[in-house]
């Protein structure tokens, strides 16, 4: 039942890309595949069928892209790999958190020593 109902979707998706889901869902009614309005909406969206005009919303299990600062720690060693170090020359040279985010009425002095 489920495979006339996606196969019925799938045609008229493919005849009118334009079509939101609604139309779609009185187009495939026509053919004489009864549905709701939430089954047609499950099926579409699992198989990633949209309107051509819209835009599918991004997923939440998207992996985040790269850090907006730069990396401070990050070093390369003579094999060619990433590492950190998390040691600095002099003081206030490396600072493990951004201070700047949340407010305090004290100012961090402590920072990572060899």
């Amino acid at each position: 039942m489920e495979a006339y109902r996606a196969n019925a979707l799938f045609d008229a998706h493919r005849d009118d890309p334009e079509f939101g889901l609604r139309l779609l869902t009185d187009e495939a009614r026509d053919n004489g595949e009864a549905m709701s309005d939430r089954t047609a909406w499950r099926i579409a969206s699992a198989n990633g069928w949209f309107s051509a005009f819209g835009k599918p919303k991004r997923s939440k299990a998207r992996r985040p892209g790269p850090a907006v600062h730069d990396d401070l720690c990050a070093v390369i060693d003579e094999h060619g790999r990433t590492r950190h170090v998390f040691a600095t020359d002099a003081p206030n040279q490396l600072w493990l958190t951004d201070i700047t985010e949340h407010r305090t009425a004290w100012i961090p002095t402590v920072v990572a020593t060899r």
